[in-house]
């Protein structure tokens, strides 16, 4: 849903794609809503800096309660930017709300503790994955939040005694979350709870890891995140352990301010409390902790 505070849009209300991008997500046309905020006039925008009032965060507010998270970070990175480079506090907060929303909270919270993984990494992993599209699907066939390919979540829903999952069911939140914080959780046991290991063989799959995989001591995070061989494999990897890093320090000194943008598929306030420290045995490797 778009923010309950007061949006102050400022000259973005003479744009008619604006106007009617709200019209239609008053409407419930999410999907219409967003195409019609996609086509806003750049040229209307100044830069949001550390701004939490202006058109920016206006027009990305509503993006990402039209479920257009990537239009949004994207918006927000190229003209809020600064207010992403400093801590989640005052101001900025508002623009890391967006940017970093969560996605319905009790549904991440069960499915991340079954899968034995932080909360905050699932969500972060789906934020990369299909930035937070249910019906997302990948020109590799990766279907759903969690981007599974459907022989893949077949082989997690066997081992968790589950029914077999086609495209279509991959789609629903409820069966694609718990399959792929199954999976996730499978990959972290497999690599002795590397985090960026993990994510690794998520994208590229564990056997490619185990074939790279350094032996020997273990190196630091950075060390081993450049370690690996494949650019996509290590620019993903990269950018999941940012998005990672961002929900950390939310859930570290941070609530959603008061009728701001309330969690993605839940109500206005719920989530408070929604990122936790890790199971044992997953190592931080000097990642922000969560401290309560």
């Amino acid at each position: 849903a778009p923010s309950a505070a007061p949006l102050r849009p400022g000259p973005l209300a003479a744009d008619p794609h604006f106007r009617s991008g709200l019209r239609l997500l008053r409407l419930g046309l999410a999907r219409a809503a967003a195409a019609e905020l996609r086509a806003v006039d750049p040229g209307i925008l100044g830069r949001g800096g550390e701004a939490a009032d202006g058109p920016v965060l206006a027009l990305a507010t509503l993006l990402a309660g039209a479920g257009d998270h990537r239009t949004a970070h994207q918006l927000l990175r190229a003209r809020a930017g600064e207010a992403l480079r400093r801590a989640p506090e005052g101001a900025a907060l508002e623009v890391w709300a967006v940017a970093y929303p969560p996605y319905r909270p009790g549904l991440v919270l069960r499915a991340a503790d079954a899968g034995g993984l932080p909360a905050a990494l699932l969500l972060a992993l789906m934020r990369e994955e299909s930035a937070l599209d249910p019906d997302a699907i990948s020109p590799a066939g990766a279907v759903g939040l969690t981007q599974l390919m459907v022989p893949t979540a077949r082989a997690v829903a066997r081992g968790l005694r589950l029914p077999p999952p086609d495209g279509g069911a991959l789609r629903d939140p409820e069966v694609s979350i718990p399959l792929g914080a199954a999976y996730l959780g499978q990959m972290l046991r497999r690599f002795d709870g590397s985090v960026p290991l993990a994510l690794a063989a998520y994208n590229a799959g564990p056997r490619a890891v185990s074939r790279w995989r350094v032996a020997g001591a273990p190196l630091p995070v950075d060390e081993l995140v450049e370690s690996i061989p494949f650019e996509e494999t290590r620019g993903y990897v990269k950018r999941v352990l940012h998005a990672y890093a961002a929900y950390l320090l939310l859930g570290a000194g941070a609530r959603a301010p008061a009728g701001g943008p309330a969690p993605v598929g839940g109500a206005p306030g719920e989530g408070a409390g929604f990122w936790t420290d890790p199971p044992a045995g997953v190592q931080w490797a000097g990642w922000p902790r969560h401290r309560s």
